[in-house]
């Protein structure tokens, strides 16, 4: 999440006027870099991240990276 709130940011920043949500155009760049995401176990508690993430999933799905996902 520290990597997807700096990239927000940076998009804000090279935006500022631009009223788009910014999750789809990170979620490209994301997608870009990486063909395979791994994640182990993660917590959310933070509201904000929870609707950062859920959006950001979303579009990576679409956008077709493979997904390793972990649990106990």
């Amino acid at each position: 999440m520290i990597d997807v709130h700096k990239r927000l940011h940076a998009y804000k920043i090279a935006h500022p006027h631009d009223g788009a949500d910014p999750v789809m155009p990170i979620s490209r760049d994301i997608a870009r870099e990486s063909t395979v995401i791994c994640l182990d176990e993660f917590q959310v508690t933070d509201i904000a991240d929870a609707m950062i993430l859920r959006r950001l999933l979303e579009c990576l799905l679409q956008l077709g990276p493979i997904f390793v996902m972990t649990s106990k």
